[in-house]
């Protein structure tokens, strides 16, 4: 037997029944809001149970409603396979919230804010989306 209950109301108005995944730093809810340890799991927002993890230990700021990246060793949030795009994906999009308020690493492979690559980790010839910001050591940013 199946009881359709109607319009489904999603925890984010961002979401709907064909999105994948949404991630929130900031939701105690859902694992975060708190400074956390390396491994640490949030949640997504959605009904699909997807999972992130941190490669390295995180501060949360309150301040800004997100979690701190040192921006070294491969500090990262990775991803399920399941709430990562496919190579077979036609339509996809992609949104992330990201607050850089100091220069990194001049060199650009450190810079990199985002990364979602077919096979390796950081792997720009499999690289399915890559965003590198811009900066120099004095943390100054075209306009």
């Amino acid at each position: 037997m199946v009881n359709d209950t109607g319009k489904k109301f999603y925890r984010d108005k961002s979401i709907n029944n064909g999105t994948r995944s949404v991630f929130d730093m900031a939701v105690d809810a859902m694992g975060g809001g708190k400074d956390l340890a390396a491994g640490a799991i949030i949640h997504d927002l959605t009904y699909n149970d997807h999972t992130g993890a941190f490669s390295l230990a995180k501060t949360y700021s309150a301040a800004n409603k997100g979690m701190v990246f040192a921006g070294v060793k491969n500090d990262g949030f990775d991803l399920d396979a399941a709430s990562c795009m496919k190579v077979s994906d036609t339509h996809w999009m992609f949104m992330a919230w990201v607050k850089v308020t100091k220069a990194g690493s001049l060199s650009t492979f450190n810079n990199q804010l985002l990364h979602f690559s077919t096979t390796e980790t950081n792997g720009y010839a499999n690289a399915l989306l890559s965003v590198v910001p811009t900066t120099d050591a004095t943390d100054n940013r075209p306009k």
